[in-house]
């Protein structure tokens, strides 16, 4: 199942963002708890899931809209004042 992949969002909206603290099956349970709560009281939900997890929770919420958060590699650069 193919979802819109460019959404609108409009006030009232509240955003989950749980980093990596929660994973796998419980990061699918809150997922469906505010996808549920999205739907009873009509506000958009923004779900950022870690990113192993975006395919498994966008497959598995009806209304939340999916932000991804890339992992981004971050280059150290050693410099010396001379």
């Amino acid at each position: 199942m193919q979802k819109n992949t460019k959404a609108i969002i409009k006030p009232p909206f509240f955003e989950i963002g749980p980093k990596q603290y929660i994973y796998g099956d419980a990061i699918l349970e809150l997922a469906k708890i505010a996808d549920e709560a999205s739907q009873r009281h009509n506000v958009q939900v923004i779900f950022t899931p870690p990113f192993p997890d975006i395919r498994m929770v966008a497959e598995s919420t009806r209304k939340a809209i999916m932000s991804v958060l890339m992992p981004v590699a971050v280059k150290t650069i050693n410099s010396t004042a001379g």
